[in-house]
């Protein structure tokens, strides 16, 4: 089995109905946002501890959000055993690139770096507001 595949084989395979099993590797708020129809979530720090729940007599094909966390995790999955496990290149951004739909949950949590500017934002205007009517000489 080659080690990686692009968006248009894997779209292909798809539509040729052929078995296979998608492995989205992200985490979950990046998967609630968006990943490819019929895709399986285990993120990558969990594969060791969740490996039983992936098939062993099916293909693997293992997708992130580019393709670096889906490398590292392929390699992963061939050191526990796994022999038929590709790459899908350029991961869900590639995905969408071409013009392939994405399944969504209707809630999806706020990413990672979207949390930290909304907190960042909020200590800011807190300073801000201690300082002008607080303890205005720290202004």
């Amino acid at each position: 089995m080659n080690p990686s595949i692009d968006v248009q084989q894997l779209y292909s395979l798809s539509e040729a109905r052929e078995p296979f099993f998608v492995l989205d590797v992200r985490e979950y708020p990046e998967y609630a946002a968006g990943r490819i129809p019929g895709a399986y979530l285990i993120p990558y720090r969990e594969l060791q501890r969740r490996r039983d729940e992936i098939p062993r007599d099916t293909p693997v094909y293992v997708v992130c959000q580019a393709g670096v966390r889906s490398r590292k995790a392929q390699r992963r999955l061939r050191r526990m055993g796994f022999a038929e496990v590709c790459n899908v290149e350029g991961g869900l951004r590639a995905w969408q690139a071409a013009g392939y739909g994405v399944k969504r949950d209707r809630c999806t949590p706020w990413p990672l770096e979207r949390q930290e500017r909304v907190a960042a934002g909020a200590l800011v205007l807190i300073s801000v507001l201690l300082g002008m009517f607080v303890a205005p000489p720290f202004a």
